[in-house]
């Protein structure tokens, strides 16, 4: 399950990121720049885990993370490359992490 997690984490981070630089034509700096919100949802993430994995059973944490991280690449489908980066890239970054980082919990747990 862990596999497949981070299987789709990497794969919809290199998607994006070709999305960036050969759809829209942007230098890999500023692809880098519009992978942020990932990285910075996934850290918040990552504390706020630590936080809930007393209060909330461990397979609700799992399922909503995974639940979450699906709709990611489902907006990433659906995008169409003219349109700005805020309406449907943002929210697909910011959703990425939360099916891996609730793994952690289901790990920590086990």
């Amino acid at each position: 399950m862990i596999l497949f997690t981070f299987a789709e984490l990497a794969t919809i981070q290199l998607i994006t990121s070709l999305f960036f630089q050969n759809i829209q034509q942007l230098s890999a700096r500023s692809a880098s720049v519009r992978l942020l919100p990932n990285l910075i949802v996934g850290g918040f993430l990552n504390f706020a885990t630590g936080l809930f994995i007393h209060r909330i059973p461990a397979v609700w944490l799992v399922l909503f993370g995974a639940v979450v991280s699906a709709t990611s690449p489902l907006l990433m489908a659906v995008v169409d490359p003219s349109w700005p980066y805020w309406w449907m890239v943002f929210p697909a970054q910011a959703l990425v992490p939360f099916c891996a980082d609730s793994r952690h919990a289901q790990v920590l747990l086990s």
